[in-house]
């Protein structure tokens, strides 16, 4: 709770100086990302998978950063803390950023934005992207991988938390590790979703079974 009020008091103190200064405080922007070095695609008939939608709560869709004030309720925006991209592109560019070099790896190609044409599509649906000042910050998100004609192969929720720090910017480094965290569970279980493909296949029945919700949970 002291950790708690004194960010708040954080929020606060530029506000109370540019009223009585006349000058509002200058924006500070942030970036989500791991250190990770490109990697081009694999050269050739490689088989695919594609991440073909990542979709973001609604209450996210707006520059500032947004955290939790406490319980499950109550959000604070913080109107001078803005991310440098939007949302909505730099959550799949993070994805596809871990995801890659492990899928290639295994001799798969990732295809981001344009799916298309990939054997397999990754759907993913975050339903938590924050945190709590003083606390952790956490992301909840169900995931599921089928094959281009529709059949499901996979499908899990991933759901993580990490210590958020006392700032903006350790709860943006927080956030993007746990994006990292999530985006190596996808690529293990689109390498394994492959392999499952494959077998289905090679039998010549080319049939998918329903397959159980796989739940990851953990603290970090």
């Amino acid at each position: 709770m002291k950790k708690f009020c004194a960010f708040l008091m954080l929020l606060c103190v530029p506000a109370c100086l540019a009223a009585c200064g006349g000058r509002s405080p200058q924006p500070q922007y942030y970036l989500l990302g791991e250190e990770q070095q490109p990697v081009a695609p694999l050269q050739g008939d490689k088989p695919t998978v594609a991440l073909r939608q990542v979709s973001l709560p609604s209450y996210l869709n707006r520059d500032a950063l947004v955290l939790r004030s406490g319980g499950a309720v109550q959000l604070v925006v913080s109107e001078y803390h803005l991310w440098a991209e939007p949302l909505n592109r730099a959550v799949p560019r993070l994805l596809e950023e871990t995801m890659r070099p492990l899928l290639q790896e295994k001799g798969l190609n990732l295809l981001w934005p344009d799916a298309a044409d990939a054997a397999l599509q990754t759907d993913v649906a975050f339903l938590r992207l924050d945190g709590i000042p003083g606390g952790s910050a956490g992301i909840s998100a169900r995931w599921r991988i089928l094959y281009r004609e529709g059949g499901l192969l996979a499908q899990g929720v991933f759901t993580k938390e990490a210590d958020a720090g006392n700032t903006h910017e350790s709860m943006v480094r927080a956030l993007s590790r746990l994006l990292a965290d999530f985006g190596r569970e996808l690529a293990r279980a689109a390498d394994g979703a492959y392999g499952r493909f494959t077998a289905q296949h090679r039998d010549g029945t080319g049939k998918t079974e329903q397959v159980p919700l796989v739940i990851k949970r953990g603290v970090r």
